[in-house]
């Protein structure tokens, strides 16, 4: 299906998709695209701020723009890359292998299906989708989120050249709450040549209706996108067992997928335990803001 170029925009995910919606920027705004507002600066002040002569409403609408580019950020789209597969369990422990018995997605909350745990550093991941608007972040309540990444030692679940296609283990979707969160239990994945440390992640959802009693066509619609650990920790992590029969991981800058927005992309994980726990904002394109 051909999208139109609104569309083609939003899947793009980089910083065009910005001024589809005022008030909502994708990337900071540096020397050749103007001064950023600041939190606690003043409308009224500052090289193009003016607003002189403007009535109330122009003033209410910057108001809310300005409440919005300080609260919710879009977050940038990349390739979902090969190894996606429809084949997986609702769960939020990914933890554990599941077999085909239970990967199609009907079983729900299959985390522990055969009782075998991948080997790793445990990561709690909690993330949050939103969709911005106009001086909002609206909680995506209801939308599917697939996550999935390789075991310490590079290898993907349901990839038949690896023979795992029976396996899916480091997989699985969840729906998103009316806090607009999910949680994951994983491990710290490894890695392989040409690719940083990532994990990828997916959310699919039905466009909602747009305000003023205009409903929208109802299709589903799909996010894909990938995030990324800081150096030193990916370096740390990887002098542990079974981490370290790789070697050292390949740096961020040297991942030609990461130069597209992935320092936008950045877990920061806190050490908890033995392993870690991260949190991570999804923001989406609102649909339902935008005429």
């Amino acid at each position: 299906m051909k999208l139109s170029r609104r569309e083609a925009l939003h899947w793009a995910g980089v910083s065009g998709v910005a001024g589809l919606l005022p008030g909502v920027r994708a990337f900071p705004s540096g020397p050749e695209g103007g001064p950023e507002w600041e939190p606690g600066r003043g409308l009224d002040s500052g090289p193009g701020w003016s607003r002189a002569g403007a009535d109330e409403s122009t003033l209410e609408v910057d108001r809310q723009a300005a409440a919005a580019r300080d609260t919710c950020e879009l977050t940038p789209a990349q390739t979902e890359g090969p190894y996606f597969a429809r084949e997986r369990p609702e769960r939020s422990d990914l933890r554990f292998r599941s077999s085909d018995s239970v990967s199609s997605g009907s079983a729900r909350d299959a985390s522990r299906s055969s009782g075998e745990r991948i080997p790793g550093v445990e990561l709690a991941l909690e993330l949050r989708v939103l969709t911005a608007g106009i001086g909002s972040c609206t909680p995506l309540a209801g939308a599917g989120v697939d996550l999935w990444h390789c075991d310490a030692l590079g290898v993907y679940s349901r990839v038949p050249a690896l023979g795992t296609a029976r396996e899916g283990f480091l997989r699985g979707f969840q729906r998103v709450g009316q806090d607009g969160r999910v949680r994951f239990r994983t491990i710290y994945p490894g890695w392989y040549p040409g690719r940083a440390v990532h994990l990828h992640f997916k959310v699919a959802y039905l466009e909602p209706d747009r305000p003023g009693g205009r409903k929208s066509d109802g299709r589903l619609r799909e996010f894909a996108s990938q995030l990324y650990f800081d150096d030193a920790i990916n370096r740390r992590v990887h002098r542990e067992e079974p981490y370290r029969q790789r070697g050292e991981p390949p740096l961020n800058r040297q991942d030609g997928i990461y130069r597209y927005g992935g320092d936008r992309l950045l877990l920061q994980p806190e050490r908890d335990g033995s392993g870690y726990v991260a949190q991570f904002d999804i923001g989406l394109r609102g649909f339902g803001t935008v005429g």
